[in-house]
């Protein structure tokens, strides 16, 4: 019982990984296995997790969690293997994504390509502040990074 109700705190605290305003986070995943010593639990297999308008998809995510106030909260979610999110406003991928709880932030590492409706931004590295809306890119070494903006001639017929 114990451990039943720690998969269903920490599935609760995974919520804050789509940090949208309504709703539950559903995640989905051919397997599950809990660690509860190291306070981690792994997601395998075709893993979905989905809430509101967000959708990320990857074949691996690592939640690592703790108990704070009696309560088991999400303190850090590691997503590999190609990862791929989509929202109301943007799509994007990566080939591993780490989201940090107590900072608010999404870290796209690998391949990281975000688009939006006017415009795609390239890096190797694209770090999103949920609470700031900053968005910072960086480049492969020695690389650059890329930002392609739509202009109106872009939208003529």
């Amino acid at each position: 019982m114990k451990r039943a109700c720690l998969v269903l705190g920490m599935l609760g605290a995974l919520a804050a990984f789509a940090q949208e305003p309504s709703g539950p986070a559903v995640i989905t995943a051919d397997r599950l296995v809990v660690n509860d010593r190291a306070q981690r639990a792994h997601f395998s297999g075709h893993v979905v997790l989905v809430r509101g308008t967000f959708r990320l998809q990857c074949p691996s995510l690592v939640a690592h969690y703790a108990e704070r106030k009696g309560k088991y909260v999400l303190v850090r979610a590691e997503a590999e293997g190609g990862v791929s999110f989509v929202d109301a406003r943007a799509h994007g991928r990566a080939d591993r994504a780490v989201y940090e709880a107590d900072a608010q932030r999404i870290v796209l590492l690998g391949h990281a390509v975000v688009e939006r409706a006017d415009g795609r931004l390239e890096g190797a590295r694209i770090v999103h502040s949920l609470g700031t809306g900053e968005t910072r890119a960086e480049p492969e070494a020695g690389g650059r990074v890329k930002l392609r903006i739509e202009t109106d001639a872009d939208q003529a017929p």
